[in-house]
């Protein structure tokens, strides 16, 4: 029998330059997960809820793990980094305002609990687009990376933010 951990998440607002700031975590639970195989820490879950690219770039930048601010969205490397087809960890899928939303298993180390596929980072910053561009995700179900357009009039369900810390170091051969 497989048991589950579910973790609570408090939701502080904090105000940065004049915008209030949704993503900052108060944790009395472990809310990360250290892999043995990079070094980086991981958020224990996404942020639960549809999120654009830009938005979550932003909420990871404001995310506090263990009390460090230094967040950030992973790279490809480091999400395939922590792809495994064997494990199966437990976690939601679908799209809630399709009421589509049901228990699912995702392949991802750690017992990361996820909600949808995860944005990956495209650079340092923000795809470039005039009316509309495409931004990378990964699937912790097929392990690969896909690409969607991004911004109006696309929408972004099923995306999230799952949140890393650590310094970006190459990950081939972390997988194996």
């Amino acid at each position: 029998m497989t048991s589950v951990l579910l973790r609570t998440i408090v939701f502080m607002p904090v105000t940065l330059s004049g915008a209030v700031c949704q993503s900052t975590v108060q944790n009395s639970d472990k809310m990360v997960w250290a892999d043995p195989n990079t070094g980086l820490v991981w958020a224990a879950k996404d942020n639960g809820e549809d999120i654009s690219w830009k938005a979550a770039r932003k909420y990871c930048r404001h995310l506090k793990l263990d009390g460090l601010t230094d967040c950030r969205m992973p790279s490809t490397s480091e999400a395939q980094s922590i792809f495994d087809k064997r494990v199966q960890s437990p976690g939601i899928m679908g799209i809630k305002r399709y009421g589509n939303v049901d228990t699912a298993t995702w392949h991802v180390k750690g017992g990361i609990f996820l909600t949808g596929t995860a944005w990956i980072a495209a650079g340092d910053q923000s795809p470039k687009c005039v009316w509309t561009c495409y931004a990378p995700h990964f699937d912790f179900n097929e392990g690969r990376v896909d690409q969607d357009p991004v911004g109006w009039p696309y929408p972004y369900d099923g995306r999230r933010a799952l949140c890393v810390r650590g310094s970006q170091v190459s990950t081939k051969g972390a997988n194996s």
